[in-house]
Order: C-alpha cells, then sequence, then structure tokens
C-alpha cells in the first residue's frame, strides 16, 4: 500500500524535495543504460548528514498518497482541501465522502480540434500510466498527445537547460498537488 511518494526527477531535484538555496549538498542522479542512481555531493567538506524517517507519515494531508481520489488536486491554501479537476465531473453521487472518483465531463472526439488546460505549481501526477519521451518539445508534446484518444495530459520532465523532454499520461490522475515550484502540466479538455 503506497502511503506518500516525492514525485519524478526533474533535472534538478525529486518533485516535493525542493532544491533548498542553503542546502550543503548537491543532489546528483545517474540514469543511464548501465545505472540508475540517486547520491549527493557535499559543498563544504566534511557535511554530517541525518535523514529520520518517522512511523507516522506525512504530517500534510496532501502528502498522503490519493487522498483526493482520482483526478482531482489537493491543496492546503483553498477552501476545501480537494476539488475536482476542471473537466471533470463526480462519478456517483452516491459516494459523498472522499476520496472520490471523478471522470471526464466530456467525451473525447480525436477527430476535431482538442485544446489543453495548463495548470503551473503541480506535483505531477503518479506515474500509473505514463509514457516518457526524452526527444519531445512542447509542441510535439501536445500534437502527439491529441492524436492519441488515451492521452489526458502531458508535461515537461526536465527543466534544466531551458527545458527538454516529455512525459505523456493516459488514464486517471492520481495524486496531484498544488506546491510551490511545481511544475507545469497541460490537461486534456
Amino acid at each position: 500500500m503506497r502511503l506518500a511518494r516525492s514525485g519524478p526527477w526533474n533535472g534538478i531535484y525529486f518533485g516535493l524535495i525542493s532544491s533548498d538555496p542553503d542546502m550543503s549538498i548537491e543532489p546528483i542522479l545517474v540514469d543511464n543504460q548501465d545505472e540508475i542512481c540517486y547520491t549527493y555531493k557535499s559543498y563544504n567538506n566534511p557535511t554530517i548528514m541525518l535523514l529520520k524517517l518517522n512511523k507516522p507519515g506525512p504530517s500534510d494531508p496532501c502528502g498522503h498518497y490519493g487522498n483526493c481520489g482520482t483526478n482531482t488536486d489537493c491543496s492546503n491554501n483553498k477552501t476545501h482541501l480537494c476539488e475536482c479537476l476542471k473537466g471533470f465531473k463526480l462519478k456517483s453521487q452516491h459516494n459523498q465522502t472522499w476520496p472520490k472518483t471523478f471522470v471526464t465531463s466530456y467525451r473525447f472526439d480525436c477527430k476535431s480540434e482538442g485544446k489543453f488546460m495548463k495548470l503551473s505549481g503541480i506535483k505531477l501526477p503518479d506515474f500509473l500510466e505514463v509514457s516518457p519521451n526524452e526527444s519531445m518539445n512542447l509542441r510535439d508534446s501536445d500534437a502527439k498527445c491529441l492524436k492519441n484518444c488515451s492521452c489526458r495530459n502531458y508535461a515537461i520532465s526536465d527543466v534544466t537547460g531551458g527545458g527538454s523532454g516529455y512525459l505523456m499520461w493516459f488514464g486517471d490522475l492520481i495524486d496531484i498537488k498544488k506546491i510551490t515550484n511545481g511544475m507545469d502540466v497541460y490537461i486534456r479538455m
């Protein structure tokens, strides 16, 4: 059972573990054919670090995995902790407790022009059904997602050097949260 997740590596840091300018370490991710490894390098040697994991888990209600259900946005800065994403509706009027399930409020028509709504400052959805492409740009991602009726949203995967590579999601969007220094997500409308 998943309790929490940090979010994906964006070229600088993992989704919810931002790179604090006062930190004394440089995070390093190696991802190639031979290995996948996360490590860090100390700016000021020697540095003693302590990583503490506590049993209760996240103290932030939005930090609990899937707390709001599918196709929702969790934010501590709103009147309601959980809100349905624009373009979605409650699947059943019988379920009035969280987590709820929301489905698209429109029918996909692959023959007509589609559009995307941009959400800024977002922790990317979970990678349950995702397709990465390291060579695409924003325009290519938009066009490719529109050609595939199952594509729900896309986002840049590497924010370094002006940004490159994109991720496309298929199926329900789970564990979306508004965060400081979050990323832009383009959701199909």
